[in-house]
């Protein structure tokens, strides 16, 4: 007697595993659904992080440097060269 009720122990155990199975089997596509659209949030987390914590200070930094100094238009005008010959060089 206790041979058979291990041995449908056995069997419940079986049937319960592949009813397990099949259901994931069934649901793999909602699964994976899930995890691009998890994949996409985080990305997009990352980037208004980054925008926050690099770009938004450093557009501030960058507002506040005075613009008439030598030193900026030494850069703008360098700019705009660099940019002239390069469009010269290309066409």
């Amino acid at each position: 007697m206790a041979e058979s009720s291990a041995v449908a122990s056995e069997v419940a155990s079986a049937v319960t595993s592949v009813s397990e199975t099949v259901g994931a089997v069934a649901n793999a596509p909602e699964t994976i659904s899930n995890l691009f659209e998890m994949a996409g949030k985080a990305i997009y987390g990352a980037g208004y992080t980054a925008a926050f914590v690099v770009v938004f200070p450093a557009a501030f930094i960058f507002a506040a440097v005075p613009k008439g100094n030598a030193l900026v238009q030494g850069i703008l005008d360098g700019s705009a060269a660099a940019r002239n010959r390069a469009e010269g060089m290309l066409g």
